[in-house]
């Protein structure tokens, strides 16, 4: 059993069952603080709020990361912000090196 820790200000860290967690030991979940509901990715003993990795200018909330595959890629719901009325799913990508 590994923790995860959790992101700053979160009282809770959850990564679900089933499809998020990848061959290459990464996690995807979501991060419970006194605002709602943020993804994250745990990748080499690190756990990052996934909206940190979009652009900043990005109309997008990432609220959860459902799974994620052996290639890194990510899926999950997202909401439009600021009201947070409007979902939609996403698949992010991670960025060729």
């Amino acid at each position: 059993m590994q923790d995860l820790g959790t992101l700053p200000g979160a009282f809770a860290t959850i990564a679900g069952c089933c499809h998020t967690i990848n061959n290459r030991e990464e996690v995807v979940g979501f991060s419970i603080d006194g605002t709602g509901s943020t993804a994250f990715v745990w990748k080499d003993k690190v756990i990052t709020d996934l909206n940190t990795l979009i652009p900043a200018d990005s109309t997008l909330h990432l609220l959860n990361a459902e799974a994620l595959n052996d290639a890194g890629e990510i899926v999950g719901q997202a909401c439009v912000v600021p009201a947070c009325t409007e979902f939609h799913a996403y698949r992010a990508s991670p960025k060729e090196q």
